[in-house]
């Protein structure tokens, strides 16, 4: 089976910005140290799994417009780099980072309308019986994605962390089709999403453990105090997971995500970025 890697592009994006220390510039002046470490990292990741396709996914500034509509407080915890100098803005070398991956023939989707998760679940779920597919963020709203077929990466650590369905039940005691839920009664603080006071990890898993929440609560499998902590926040719930859970219908066309060329891995980051005019 052929395998596809696909790359969370900000995710990458912001990492290199904010863990390189200093500033590399080009010819004119300019910082381009996330565009040496975005080359750097998708080089590393193309060498140590060898796929046969790759692209990489990035949020547009219409990603997250839908998901406003349903709570206006999602993500609001963010930076707003319209308010930031362009030195400390990381956005201000994506223009190079397109151009370098032109050179390099990677395709790569900017997700209009949707977020970069929503298309890279989209084309998880197109492609899931035709590919073996490792997702490469360090994104936790992937877990949810993965299953005998679909890969998390996690290149956090130095050698980075492969997450499959086992190592995921291991590390939060529900299974990746358990995740939306978990997070769902629990919150996630990275989206600014609130979950139920008084329900932490351990309850969760409890919960779970019996069934999804419309059938725990259906079947009257709690006490009641806890049974009626559900019921009373069962609109947040519902809203949460709504927020939490990726599309995995967006039209994918004109695909073409296959490597050519070996996308000269024989040569040094800064030798592609010169070729590609960014330096």
């Amino acid at each position: 089976m052929e395998r596809c890697l696909i790359i969370d592009g900000h995710n990458l994006l912001f990492r290199m910005f904010y863990g390189i220390p200093g500033t590399i510039k080009n010819s004119k002046g300019e910082d381009i140290k996330a565009v040496v470490g975005f080359v750097s990292g998708l080089i590393k990741y193309i060498n140590k799994f060898s796929p046969n396709h790759a692209v990489v996914v990035f949020d547009s500034e219409t990603s997250i417009a839908s998901k406003c509509d349903v709570y206006e407080e999602y993500k609001s915890n963010r930076i707003n780099y319209l308010d930031v100098p362009d030195n400390e803005n990381p956005f201000t070398q994506l223009p190079y980072i397109f151009k370098v991956l032109d050179q390099l023939n990677i395709q790569y989707k900017e997700a209009q309308e949707y977020e970069a998760d929503d298309y890279i679940a989209s084309i998880c779920h197109k492609y899931r019986a035709q590919y073996e597919i490792i997702v490469i963020s360090t994104d936790q709203d992937f877990y949810q994605l993965v299953n005998d077929n679909i890969f998390l990466f996690n290149p956090c650590r130095k050698d980075g962390i492969m997450y499959t369905a086992e190592r995921i039940y291991k590390k939060w005691g529900v299974l990746p089709s358990q995740i939306v839920e978990y997070k769902a009664i629990v919150g996630d603080k990275s989206d600014n999403i609130n979950g139920i006071k008084g329900i932490g990890p351990k309850i969760a898993q409890k919960i779970l453990s019996l069934g999804n929440i419309n059938t725990v609560i259906e079947k009257d499998l709690l006490d009641d105090k806890l049974s009626n902590m559900l019921k009373e926040k069962l609109d947040l719930i519902n809203r949460n997971i709504k927020l939490i859970t990726m599309k995995k219908d967006i039209p994918i066309v004109n695909e073409s995500f296959a490597l050519r060329d070996k996308i000269k891995l024989n040569k040094k980051p800064m030798e592609i970025i010169k070729e590609s005019g960014v330096y």
